[in-house]
């Protein structure tokens, strides 16, 4: 079994260096550091029992605090994505995890030292059956709170926190049974499928991280953006004091860049905000935040602009189309609306702007 808990250890040691290497100060990725450091100190603890002290089982059977906290860190994840917490929150969802912490560390500094430590330690044995309440209770909220907000993250987050709770949902039965075996007498447990669970759980985050840190992918982004379509290393002091963090803007900017790029959604002449909030998986409040932010205009304005771009290339690749059909051909549904925008954005009507191109006089 020591095996499986040192293969845990590395990879918790792996992707904590990977999440700090590229570690934004958003609070989702601050979350995903803590998660992982508290994975590596739980498994470090037990390893360290089952290597070091295993002439004694007692320290090894022991029930540490730790299962108190993957719940609660896995629920305040979730809401982070969704809308945001506050340190008040944070602390105080951890806080029995705390407690029970310095209750943990003084059964092992009393172990063996009279009949009182014994009985302090039994009473901390029955005391950890407690832990299946906030173990039941924190997947399901979690559960609950991402199937009400499908729509409020951007699709990969989405996914890594359905994943890591449908993981601790099969944690809770896997410990569920193994604790009704323990009560009827079945001894020992065998724990390898939670470890299992738990490598599982590490290495969801390792990729997300991995998928999620393509720093090139983001400058081509950037570098092909139209012009005038902002950099997100703008100030954003507007929103510093809202839930929403700025490196999360950012990534919601970055998002929209990325699927406008790809996909061309702004050439379809119907496109909405609503349209565009449910294409890339982000809220609409949150992509009006980013764009507010980062390029000082409407959602209209800056599908506008993306349009416009597109129609300087049709004027200068398709001699022959009309002004009216390169219009409908970007994305816009009005020829005085193009006309209008184009003259705003390069101070010339679209026919000035094709002959000029092309040399014409």
């Amino acid at each position: 079994m020591g095996y499986l808990i040192s293969i845990i250890v590395f990879q918790a040691v792996f992707s904590l260096a990977l999440v700090m290497r590229y570690r934004s100060k958003s609070q989702f990725d601050k979350l995903l550091a803590l998660f992982l450091f508290f994975i590596f100190s739980h498994y470090s603890t037990k390893l360290f029992f089952l290597v070091f002290l295993e002439q004694n089982p007692f320290y090894y059977k022991l029930p540490t605090s730790f299962s108190l906290f993957y719940g609660p860190i896995l629920y305040l994840t979730c809401k982070c994505a969704v809308k945001g917490i506050t340190r008040k929150e944070l602390w105080w969802h951890l806080t029995p995890f705390l407690i029970v912490s310095v209750v943990f560390l003084a059964v092992i500094a009393t172990h063996g030292s009279g009949p009182k430590s014994d009985a302090f330690g039994q009473w901390y044995q029955h005391l950890s059956y407690g832990y299946l309440i906030p173990f039941i209770v924190y997947p399901l909220l979690s559960l609950r709170l991402l199937h009400q907000n499908p729509n409020s993250m951007p699709k990969d987050r989405n996914t890594l926190l359905l994943g890591l709770t449908y993981v601790n949902i099969a944690f809770m039965v896997v410990v569920l049974f193994l604790v009704t075996l323990h009560i009827l007498g079945y001894d020992p447990i065998n724990i390898r499928l939670t470890y299992v669970l738990m490598l599982i759980t590490v290495v969801s985050i390792l990729l997300y991280k991995i998928n999620t840190s393509e720093e090139p992918i983001v400058a081509n982004v950037l570098a092909v953006a139209p012009a005038g379509l902002g950099n997100p290393e703008k100030k954003t002091q507007k929103y510093e004091s809202s839930n929403l963090e700025t490196e999360d803007l950012k990534a919601y900017y970055k998002t929209l860049q990325l699927y406008l790029e790809k996909e061309k959604i702004y050439l379809d002449p119907e496109l909405t905000l609503q349209k565009l909030s449910e294409k890339v998986h982000i809220p609409k409040h949150h992509i009006t935040q980013a764009l507010n932010a980062y390029v000082q205009k409407n959602f209209y304005q800056f599908i506008n602009d993306y349009r416009i771009e597109e129609a300087k290339s049709l004027l200068t690749s398709n001699h022959k189309e009309s002004i009216t059909d390169i219009a409908y051909s970007a994305g816009f549904n009005s020829k005085s609306t193009f006309n209008t925008h184009f003259k705003k954005l390069t101070q010339k009507t679209p026919l000035e702007y094709k002959k000029e191109a092309l040399g014409l006089s």
